[in-house]
């Protein structure tokens, strides 16, 4: 079997105020780099420098409060995943629990049919079954299993 070349990992925060915390994720996330997300994830969580991929929303700090009524929400927008292992769902789960400590729910946006399968195969599913998507816009997207 051919391996081909692996993508490099990019991570952007493109939303961080009080109510939630998008990143978006694009490229190869496995085991040799899925702590960069988790790393990521936690300095933009304790407002840290980021990089350059930190936008604040316009008026927000991450001083904040919440609203009491709002849902907090730690998004990963995966629509630039090309591979993911299992090691790097071991850093989701992971990153599960550190949005609950945070107050936040873990949303994963835009799922590529391979993250989808490899959450189903693995019976994990309902821990990430808050698609941002339509379900029928998701299901249109699915790529057939094919009993891979």
């Amino acid at each position: 079997m051919t391996r081909l070349p692996s993508s490099p990992l990019r991570l952007t925060v493109t939303s961080a105020h009080h109510r939630h915390l998008t990143v978006a994720v694009a490229g190869d996330l496995g085991f040799e780099n899925a702590d960069q997300l988790a790393d990521t994830v936690a300095r933009a969580l304790r407002g840290g420098p980021v990089g350059d991929a930190a936008v604040p929303a316009a008026g927000a700090t991450s001083a904040e409060p919440a609203p009491a009524t709002a849902e907090r929400r730690l998004v990963l927008d995966m629509t630039g995943l090309t591979h993911f292992d299992s090691y790097a769902l071991s850093v989701l789960l992971s990153l599960r629990g550190t949005a609950a400590e945070h107050g936040m729910r873990l949303v994963l946006d835009h799922r590529p049919a391979h993250l989808d399968r490899l959450l189903r195969r693995t019976g994990v599913h309902p821990l990430f079954d808050e698609p941002a998507l339509p379900a029928p816009e998701r299901q249109a997207q699915a790529v057939p299993d094919h009993g891979r």
